[in-house]
């Protein structure tokens, strides 16, 4: 019998996730990108994905295409509420550009 054969699997075989490094055009504004990166995340969250990644990202608005997420926490905290079963991650934080301690990052995880 196949049943015997093959194990029964709850967990998916593969996961898939989204790395949002965030990155705009210089002439884009925050609010209108920060709205679709929203619905980005939406349409990832009823897409099925299992994950989003969110970088943080200091001083490079000098170039014509930066990045812009100084605090990815601030932002999940509000997509915790546009979202209903996907993870919300931040990818790297840089203790060196924040004004804060390291302490204070350590209690933020």
């Amino acid at each position: 019998m196949l049943s015997s054969i093959v194990p029964d699997i709850e967990e998916p075989l593969a996961r898939f996730g989204i790395m949002h490094q965030m990155w705009a055009l210089s002439d884009e504004r925050d609010e209108r990108f920060l709205s679709e990166t929203i619905e980005d995340v939406r349409l990832a969250d009823s897409l099925g994905y299992d994950s989003i990644w969110l970088a943080e990202h200091h001083y490079v608005r000098n170039d014509s295409f930066y990045s812009r997420l100084p605090d990815p926490e601030l932002l999940i905290a509000r997509l915790i509420s546009e979202t209903k079963r996907i993870r919300l991650a931040t990818h790297q934080d840089h203790l060196s550009g924040r004004s804060s301690t390291f302490g204070r990052a350590a209690e933020a995880a």
